[in-house]
């Protein structure tokens, strides 16, 4: 199956606006297998927010990342049953580049922000790189003036882990929410090298190339 193949044939079926149908009468809105679509606007967002820093302080971060990692994972199960009821194929059989570049169509046309994956250390390294621009957490929360993409960290971690059938940690290591950093960066690997490399971001803000060099040699 070629990307075009697949770009044409499956990507608009499950992420175009040709696969989702409206009623207006009953205000929903769902996909051509019958499963309802909910849309989160800023404001939404911001009320989550505020309501899980009046009940748990800081642990909102640690909520959003477990919403998040849940939400990836089943988004991965939800696009296996899509993907065979419509065109007989998993994304177990997707190439490596198709499986990302689906990944990237599902953010940027759902409006978590514009992603690209970078995968140059994922086969000596076993790092997965991710950036993001244009983040809906980063536009909404933004006067937190720290890291706020907790929600997509755990989504990209859901995701990846499905499809490595390995466990693995997500961490945003640069946020344009600190205002300095032109993007969002993420990176996925191993849970021990991710936990070793997070006390370096927590009062700190590295250049990227410093965090990547670290976490090879960890």
């Amino acid at each position: 199956m070629t990307h075009q193949t697949l770009e044409n044939a499956i990507f608009e079926k499950l992420l175009g606006e040709s696969g989702y149908f409206y009623d207006l009468k009953e205000g929903t809105v769902v996909n051509y297998n019958g499963s309802r679509i909910i849309y989160l606007s800023s404001d939404i967002i911001r009320g989550i927010y505020e309501a899980l820093y009046i009940e748990a302080g800081d642990a909102w971060k640690i909520i959003l990342s477990n919403c998040g990692y849940r939400w990836g994972k089943q988004l991965y199960d939800a696009f296996n049953k899509e993907l065979q009821l419509t065109n007989q194929t998993t994304l177990e059989n997707f190439t490596v580049n198709d499986f990302v570049s689906f990944i990237e169509l599902y953010f940027n046309q759902h409006g978590w922000g514009k992603i690209k994956i970078y995968l140059e250390d994922a086969s000596i390294y076993g790092i997965i790189r991710v950036s993001m621009t244009h983040s809906l957490f980063v536009d909404t929360l933004s006067h937190l003036r720290d890291r706020v993409d907790f929600m997509i960290a755990g989504m990209l971690r859901g995701l990846f882990e499905k499809i490595s059938n390995h466990s693995l940690e997500c961490l945003e290591i640069k946020c344009s929410a600190r205002g300095a950093a032109p993007s969002c960066e993420f990176v996925i690997a191993g849970q021990q090298r991710i936990r070793l490399l997070e006390p370096l971001i927590e009062n700190d803000d590295p250049p990227l190339e410093k965090l990547l060099a670290q976490l090879r040699e960890l």
